[in-house]
């Protein structure tokens, strides 16, 4: 099984290495945030503004 379930964790997780390797400590920040709401229940628990700044990340 992996740890993919969606493409939306797909995007954070590839995030999250790149800011591992960047040195981004807010990207990262928002990215564990975004794992654990994932986890949790993602409607309930995700911020919506640390999707945002995943996303804008990505670009």
């Amino acid at each position: 099984m992996s740890i993919y379930t969606t493409p939306r964790m797909r995007i954070v997780w590839q995030v999250l290495e790149a800011a591992k390797d960047a040195g981004e400590t807010v990207v990262l920040a928002a990215c564990r945030r975004l794992v654990e709401a994932d986890r949790r229940g993602w409607k309930r628990h995700a911020n919506p503004a640390d999707y945002q700044l995943v996303l804008s990340f990505l670009d």
